[in-house]
């Protein structure tokens, strides 16, 4: 994996049943919302049907530290509205970022 999972992340992930490639198809298709110091990355139903990623993988959320290196909580959300308010509020970029491009540089080297 290109990120360390922190230990309250693997427990949460675990306890929550998000499997490890939902979190790497939330960092590296997902939404970005920057907040407090980390990153939340999240997927919608509308960049799953995008990236033809499965359904379930919708409403995963993955919050990242600032440095991008350990993520700190994995959740899903069934409030999308106010995650999209959030979103908004806090003017997300809707093109790719530059970590985004680098995890999936960092995917890439990994799986070679």
């Amino acid at each position: 994996m290109h990120c360390k999972l922190s230990n309250h992340a693997t427990q949460r992930s675990a306890q929550r049943s998000i499997n490890q490639r939902e979190i790497e198809d939330c960092l590296l298709f997902g939404e970005i919302i920057h907040q407090r110091g980390a990153e939340v990355f999240y997927l919608t139903k509308k960049l799953c049907v995008f990236h033809k990623l499965p359904a379930s993988h919708a409403g995963v959320s993955v919050i990242v530290d600032s440095t991008g290196d350990i993520i700190i909580s994995v959740f899903r959300t069934e409030d999308r509205k106010r995650l999209a308010k959030t979103a908004s509020r806090l003017k997300k970029k809707a093109r790719l970022s530059r970590r985004q491009l680098h995890y999936q540089q960092r995917l890439v080297h990994a799986a070679v």
